[in-house]
């Protein structure tokens, strides 16, 4: 078992399986991908480990985006200390050359979970892998949609990022890796002029959980609150604007889990409506309704094998997670101008 390297940087769990001599005083080995049944045994592990913020990998996709370090999520907690965040401003591409303008910040408090209780037959009793993200989500989008979009989001992802914190489990590495997608989404239907603008809070958590003789099950948690600030619509039309995660935890770089998490704010309006939090109520002409909602999905993966459980032969779903909640909703008549005096 090796923890993260420059050979391999997201650590390494093998098995030698032959040594030959090599040239001069090296030896040359066989290996084949060892589990953790191997390396563990009998060992009993419940660990979560606070992801170091600064020891987070951050690649962007886009060209105007910046990443901080803090120390505080406004009360937004998972289980680990600091944040990190990224803001960005991206156009998001539309039918026929248009597109919209978009920027957001997201800041995410991540921590990833390892269990591993004692094997019997070569499989430990019961495993899980996992993580928890608390994330405070800011994000506007603003232009004009002429058209349908098109039967899917148009989605533009704007950073990855990448961390592989190192549990400890009887003086031996436990590598978790933990990798982060994250992304603007519209999508629309009709034509309309908006500026949107929204915050969201939440803490999401994934867990694929393994028992011995039940094989591996999974968990979600997707704890949010989504909530306008500032909206404007006019026409006739259906928009929604998601900031999201796509994120995948495994351990020794194989893959056992990936979800993706996407807070989002949905408008649908047959007229106008102007929409400013905190301050006076909605004003309105024609119908309209403001959604806030979020979607969690994903798979557990064969590459859990490496736990040394019965394996399956394709990706397990997920059970999907989706919620809306009405924000505002009705419809009515801007009140006719006073003549002037």
């Amino acid at each position: 078992a090796s923890p993260p390297t420059a050979a391999a940087p997201q650590g390494a769990l093998v098995a030698i399986t032959g040594v030959q001599p090599g040239a001069g005083n090296t030896l040359n080995l066989t290996t084949r991908p060892a589990t953790l049944a191997e390396l563990l045994g009998g060992t009993e592990a419940d660990g979560q480990v606070p992801v170091d913020v600064h020891g987070i990998k951050v690649t962007p996709l886009v060209k105007d985006l910046k990443a901080t370090v803090g120390a505080d999520l406004n009360g937004v907690k998972a289980d680990a200390s600091g944040t990190l965040g990224v803001d960005v401003k991206a156009p998001i591409p539309l039918p026929e050359g248009a597109s919209l303008d978009a920027s957001g910040s997201l800041q995410l408090h991540p921590a990833v979970h390892f269990a591993y209780h004692g094997a019997t037959s070569g499989a430990p009793r019961t495993a899980s892998v996992g993580f928890d993200l608390g994330a405070d989500a800011h994000w506007k989008v603003t232009g004009d949609v002429a058209r349908n979009t098109g039967a899917a989001p148009i989605r533009v992802p704007f950073a990855k990022l990448q961390a592989s914190p190192v549990l400890t489990v009887a003086g031996l590495p436990v590598v978790v890796n933990l990798g982060l997608t994250c992304y603007l989404e519209v999508s629309a239907d009709g034509q309309v002029h908006l500026e949107t603008e929204q915050d969201a809070t939440g803490t999401w958590a994934v867990h694929a959980d393994y028992t011995g003789g039940k094989g591996w099950t999974s968990a979600t948690n997707a704890d949010t609150k989504v909530s306008p600030v500032h909206v404007r619509l006019n026409g006739k039309a259906s928009v929604r604007a998601a900031l999201g995660v796509e994120a995948s935890v495994g351990l020794y770089d194989t893959v056992g889990v990936e979800t993706t998490v996407a807070p989002y704010l949905s408008a649908k309006a047959e007229g106008s409506l102007a929409v400013d939090l905190p301050g006076n109520g909605p004003q309105v002409q024609g119908s309209w309704a403001l959604v806030g909602g979020i979607d969690l999905n994903g798979a557990l993966t064969a590459h859990l094998k490496i736990f040394g459980t019965p394996l399956f032969e394709n990706k397990l779903p997920l059970p999907p997670f989706h919620k809306e909640w009405p924000l505002l909703t009705g419809s009515a008549s801007l009140p006719a101008a006073r003549p002037s005096s």
